[in-house]
This record gives C-alpha cells, sequence and structure tokens, in this order.
C-alpha cells in the first residue's frame, strides 16, 4: 500500500534529486500514472515539504520548522521534508489528520500541528526533532508578495507551432491561427511538439509567461473573482475564513503557499473552486491585491 507518510521520510533522508527519477519512483510505489505522480509532487511543494523546479527537472527537500498558524494561539504546524511518523505521533501536544483524498488521486501527507501550553516544552520538543522555530510563515509570505507583472523577454513560438489564445470571458484557451502581428493576450503553444508553454503578447512583444499569473495578468478584475467567507460574523482583518479560487483562475505558487500554511492543509477541491481553510480577512486581501484582482466577500 502506498504511504505517503513514508515517501516523505525517505524524501528528508535524500534531501534531494532528479523529478524525472522522483515521479518514476512515485508512480512504481504506488501503482498510479506519471500524471498522477506529478500531480502529487505539486501538492508537496504546495505543502512546503519540498521545493520543485519543473525547469531545471530538480527537487530538494525544504528544511523542517515550526511556524505558528495566524489568528491561533499556542498552535503551530510542522512544515518542510520530516522523519518517519514514528519519531514525532507519539510526542505530547502533536495532533496529526490524514486528509481525504478523491477516488482518482493518490493520498497526501498528514497534516501535522502541535499544540502547547509551555513554549519552552514545545521548542524542546521541535529541536528533538531537528525543527527550527520560525515566525508565521503565511503572514511572512502574504507580506512580501509583489504584484505581478509581465516575465521576461521571449522568443515567439515557431510557426509551425500549434497556438490557442486565452479567452478572457469564458477562462478557455481557444485555437488561432499563427500572426506576425498577434493580438495582445496570453497565448498556450508547444515546445518541441508536446511540452505547453505560456507566453504574454504585448504591442507585438512576446514574453514568457506562468500560466496562472498570465491568466491572472489578462483577466479584467472582476472576472472569475477570488472569494472570502468568513467563518464567524466578525468580518475584521483578522477574521477566519475560507479562501475560494475559482477553476479558471487558480492561485499561483506564492500565493497558494500563503494560503495553505494559513493551516498546514491542502486546498478543498469543491465546484466552486479551491477552497483554502482558515485564511485572515488581510492575507486574502494581500492575495488579491497581489493578482490585480477582487476579493468579493461573501
Amino acid at each position: 500500500m502506498f504511504d505517503p507518510d513514508l515517501i516523505v521520510a525517505w524524501l528528508a533522508e535524500v534531501q534531494h534529486g532528479s523529478t524525472v527519477a522522483l515521479r518514476k519512483d512515485i508512480a512504481w510505489a504506488s501503482g498510479a500514472e506519471p500524471a498522477n505522480a506529478s500531480r502529487w509532487m505539486e501538492m508537496l511543494d504546495v505543502l512546503g515539504i519540498v521545493d520543485i523546479s519543473w525547469a531545471s527537472q530538480t527537487w530538494r527537500a525544504r528544511p523542517l520548522t515550526l511556524t505558528p498558524l495566524p489568528g491561533r494561539y499556542n498552535v503551530a504546524v510542522l512544515a518542510g521534508a520530516r522523519p518517519d511518523a514514528a519519531y514525532w505521533s507519539h510526542l505530547p501536544g502533536v495532533v496529526f489528520r490524514n486528509y481525504p483524498s478523491p477516488a482518482n488521486q493518490l493520498p497526501l501527507p498528514a497534516s501535522v500541528w502541535m499544540q502547547w501550553d509551555d513554549l519552552e516544552e514545545t521548542r524542546k520538543i521541535a529541536a528533538a526533532l531537528g525543527a527550527e522555530p520560525v515566525s508565521c510563515v503565511a503572514e511572512t509570505i502574504a507580506r512580501r508578495l509583489d504584484r505581478i507583472a509581465l516575465g521576461e523577454l521571449t522568443a515567439p513560438p515557431a510557426r509551425t507551432t500549434g497556438l490557442a489564445r486565452f479567452d478572457n470571458s469564458t477562462g478557455n484557451f481557444l485555437s488561432c491561427a499563427y500572426s506576425s502581428h498577434p493580438q495582445d493576450g496570453l497565448y498556450e503553444y508547444k515546445l518541441y511538439g508536446r511540452l505547453p508553454r505560456y507566453a504574454t503578447v504585448r504591442n507585438g512583444s512576446w514574453y514568457a509567461a506562468g500560466k496562472r499569473i498570465g491568466i491572472h495578468l489578462e483577466l479584467p478584475s472582476g472576472s472569475f473573482p477570488l472569494q472570502w467567507r468568513p467563518d464567524s460574523g466578525t468580518r475584521d482583518g483578522q477574521t477566519l475564513g475560507q479562501l475560494i479560487a475559482p477553476y479558471k483562475a487558480l492561485l499561483p505558487k506564492p500565493q497558494e503557499e500563503a494560503a495553505v500554511m494559513c493551516t498546514g492543509l491542502p486546498p478543498l477541491k469543491t465546484e466552486a473552486g479551491r477552497v483554502y481553510d482558515g485564511v485572515p480577512r488581510w492575507i486574502a486581501g494581500r492575495i488579491a491585491q497581489s493578482l490585480r484582482r477582487n476579493l468579493e466577500i461573501r
């Protein structure tokens, strides 16, 4: 049976390697298709367990840290690549949860929290695990979010490459003909006929783009909006709530990491989009502002 926590312990031991080799290992261990293995690896990146560079085809384990959760007293999440559960599951104050995964997806590793009455005792436990206590990661990331902007200039795709242009009204990519004078917008094409790539055109110049950032740059601020729903009747900046990102406009990695680290839980996939629990209103606002988007308060 595929044990995601055992895989994380192995990653903590190995520390770094090739994404190609890791995808093969995950697919072999789980019996899953390579595409499912890749999606599982992407979630490890979002959960702050590893850093993945798909461009350089490398991964690296993140240091083990203990970071407080925003808006919650005496609760911290264990982030980074961690040892096997046998080392931490029995410790005082440790709470962990295995997040339910859809039938067609690989199970994710458990989220691990520490609750404490005595901060000094928790620091001793963290030290025994080799975890470094740090300030709130979610708040740190949120404060450092810059407004998204065009990427670096890049060469236009080959004339023989099939092109698709992002349509703001539907949130879909629609096939289009190659032109030496392309319309402004976000384009999708294939590199070497198989690798999906994205680029933004402005005034005839092509700029490299990630898919999610490129989409947010194209969308009007009110189209496919981000939504925030409070957990309680109050709606001030520190109020916790659910941040909802529609599937047509998913969060780029830094923004998604800020949302995920508010609880240490992966997003819940619903009909409305991806739902991130426990996000303070001010962090939701910072995420929306960095993406040049409106935040609807529900």
